[in-house]
């Protein structure tokens, strides 16, 4: 054999596990999509030390990866493969997915999960649901998702996208009852989820991403000024975003004003589906 064998490491989007994991490997094998190295200027060093939180010694020695070689748009030929590149966002502000054009070889990254529960940290619902468009455009033999079996066809889109879809719904109509998060992280989910790896702790931990967002889009829609009001006072989380601290005598009156008799029964008005 003369020469080293062609090596690329392609990381798909900003997460913690593909960042440091890349780190691994020589700088200039690497590849990232257009804006991710933006991104690790604005929240790089913030991800690691999370990290460093969350694991403790395990983290030493562990830096965010640099330089990376930005993925052009077209195609790059690796080891008598030739990899198109695909840069889509949704899960994240930049997903690079691969489409390994002989062998028909599709790498979706996260922005498909198979018989697991997405994960929502960082998403934009439209723009995945754009890109699970892009994906189910792509002429694959099998789909590598980010996480869940290699399968042939189009399963994990259309999994991934109904996920996307109900909890969506699922919070913006416990915002419109009012809900505070403690309720909102309990309604009942479809009966189909009891086959999706981690259904019910993705679903409380989304809540908290998505909940903000929902909040600023329907409030208009759904409640009026003091009802507003009172789900800032609720959720404290919320309010700590917005600077406002906690003052129970301060917002008794805004209290008062909300409706005594709001919808609990939530399990009624959206009974279990097939």
């Amino acid at each position: 054999m003369t020469g080293k064998p062609a090596v690329r490491v392609y990381v798909t989007h900003i997460h913690s596990d593909h960042l440091f994991g890349a780190s691994a490997f020589d700088a200039a094998a690497l590849r990232v999509g257009a804006g991710l190295p933006e991104d690790l200027k604005r929240r790089g060093e913030d991800i690691a030390a999370a990290m460093y939180r969350a694991v403790g010694d395990w983290m030493r020695g562990t830096s965010v990866p640099a330089p990376y070689v930005v993925a052009q748009d077209g195609a790059e030929d690796v080891g008598g493969r030739r990899f198109r590149h695909i840069a889509l966002s949704g899960h994240t502000s930049v997903d690079l997915c691969l489409f390994e054009e002989t062998s028909g070889l599709l790498f979706a990254g996260d922005l498909v999960f198979l018989d697991r529960a997405a994960t929502t940290p960082d998403a934009d619902l439209d723009k995945w649901r754009a890109s699970l468009d892009a994906l189910a455009g792509v002429p694959h033999r099998l789909l590598v998702p980010g996480h869940g079996p290699v399968e042939p066809g189009g399963r994990g889109i259309a999994q991934t996208r109904r996920w996307l879809d109900m909890i969506e719904a699922r919070v913006g109509e416990g915002f419109g009852q009012g809900f505070d998060v403690f309720e909102m992280s309990e309604v009942p989910l479809p009966d189909r989820t009891d086959a999706i790896a981690v259904a019910r702790y993705e679903y409380q931990r989304l809540v908290q991403h998505l909940l903000p967002g929902v909040e600023a889009n329907l409030a208009g829609a759904f409640m009026d000024g003091a009802q507003i009001r009172y789900a800032l006072f609720e959720n404290a989380w919320m309010q700590d975003c917005r600077g406002r601290p906690l003052d129970w005598q301060a917002d008794k009156p805004v209290r008062e004003e909300y409706p005594a008799a709001k919808q609990k029964n939530f399990e009624a008005a959206h009974p279990r589906q097939k």
